[in-house]
């Protein structure tokens, strides 16, 4: 004969499955949630690692802008050896760079300096274009490189 009374001992859970339950439960989402934070980050650093690649580039569209603009000799005069903070406007919002760096604003995020150095005795300059963001406390760059020559 089988008591009733002897399978209400073994039915349900004890306090302690509940707390070894709770804890995985807990644990799982702490980690789905901090994927989900470094995804986001690492997102983001990507877009503005594109976006200072592009502002680089648009960069060099200006200074060769200039230069035919300026002609190659008068460029060469006017950038020879300087670097300069160079904004978003034209060549009104070029500045020479201080020794705190760069506070022209692309964007109220991105700084962009730019680099003249002659390689070519006069008829080549090397130009090198970098821009500047921080995030996370950390400032990244982005450079790109060019040179230019007399045409």
């Amino acid at each position: 004969m089988i008591r009733r009374n002897a399978f209400k001992f073994y039915s349900g859970q004890s306090m302690v499955e509940m707390l070894i339950a709770l804890g995985i439960a807990v644990l799982i989402i702490v980690a789905l949630v901090q994927s989900i934070v470094t995804t986001v980050k690492n997102s983001q650093f990507a877009k503005n690692q594109t976006l200072a690649t592009r502002f680089g580039q648009e960069g060099i569209e200006k200074i060769r802008a200039q230069r035919d603009i300026l002609g190659w000799m008068a460029f060469y005069a006017t950038y020879n050896g300087k670097t300069l903070c160079v904004g978003s406007g034209g060549s009104s919002n070029w500045s020479d760079k201080p020794p705190t760096g760069c506070s022209v604003n692309i964007q109220n995020f991105f700084t962009r300096e730019v680099a003249f150095t002659d390689v070519g005795g006069g008829n080549q300059l090397y130009v090198v274009v970098t821009t500047f963001w921080t995030d996370n406390n950390v400032t990244h760059k982005s450079e790109q490189r060019t040179y230019l020559s007399k045409w």
